[in-house]
């Protein structure tokens, strides 16, 4: 099946060096009838498109988009790496630095939730 990447090219125009990724959450969804999208509260981001059989179509909505799917494989792993430190990173916490005890703890729950979030089925 034949895979067809379209996305606005980073050095199109001197506006693509101040854009942003849009603003999550991002969840997966549907456009249309064939369509497969990754879409925000208030856009979509990327959608996927049958080619009447032909092979899929997908189209990023801006660079900083693109650069962020990019860099989501990299980012799952050292969250995953992060997660088998997150005890030791809370011993030395809490010995360390008790009062920032809460804000670790926090960001160990969104890490997880977000590894969630990657690996659910």
């Amino acid at each position: 099946m034949a895979r067809h990447l379209h996305t606005p090219s980073p050095t199109a125009n001197a506006q693509d060096v101040t854009v942003t990724h849009t603003p999550g959450p991002w969840s997966m969804g549907q456009t249309g009838c064939y369509e497969t999208a990754l879409v925000s509260p208030n856009a979509v981001v990327a959608f996927a498109a049958w080619d009447g059989g032909s092979g899929c179509h997908l189209e990023i909505k801006n660079a900083a988009d693109a650069r962020l799917i990019a860099a989501a494989p990299d980012q799952h792993d050292v969250a995953l790496e992060l997660d088998k430190w997150s005890l030791v990173i809370l011993s030395a916490v809490r010995r360390d630095a008790p009062s920032d005890h809460d804000a670790i703890v926090a960001l160990i729950k969104a890490n997880r939730a977000a590894i969630a979030k990657a690996t659910a089925a």
